[in-house]
């Protein structure tokens, strides 16, 4: 037979095991939010190196060419291994990773009208 203080214990143990889960819901927000902002700051980041790129490209500067290739393979990237196996993500891998390649490609072909870096004046 049960004594009734076991149902205060049993009763106890439970609001102490949901309050646990509650803290737990709670850091993993915190975590989740801290990592959200560093995505967006990481991708903001390569954006930014693109952007050097294209300067430096405009200036004629094949170091230019590789800034921008380089942020933008990772920007194409990221997202996938990021996020692991979402099929959205694979398929707009997929859609940005062709229109890079193409811009790089176009960029590549000319790569011959640009200074490398021992030529700068």
């Amino acid at each position: 037979m049960s004594h009734p203080d076991d149902n205060v214990f049993n009763a106890v143990k439970q609001a102490e095991g949901q309050t646990d889960m509650l803290v737990y819901a709670q850091e993993f927000e915190q975590v989740f939010r801290q990592a959200h902002i560093n995505h967006h700051l990481s991708i903001a980041a390569l954006f930014i190196m693109g952007l050097f790129g294209v300067r430096e490209m405009y200036k004629l500067r094949k170091r230019g060419f590789f800034m921008y290739g380089l942020s933008h393979i990772l920007i194409v990237f990221y997202p996938v291994l990021m996020v692991h196996q979402n099929a959205f993500s694979e398929r707009q891998a997929t859609f940005d990773g062709a229109v890079t390649l193409l811009f790089i490609v176009f960029y590549a072909s000319q790569l011959k009208h640009m200074r490398s870096d021992e030529n700068l004046a």
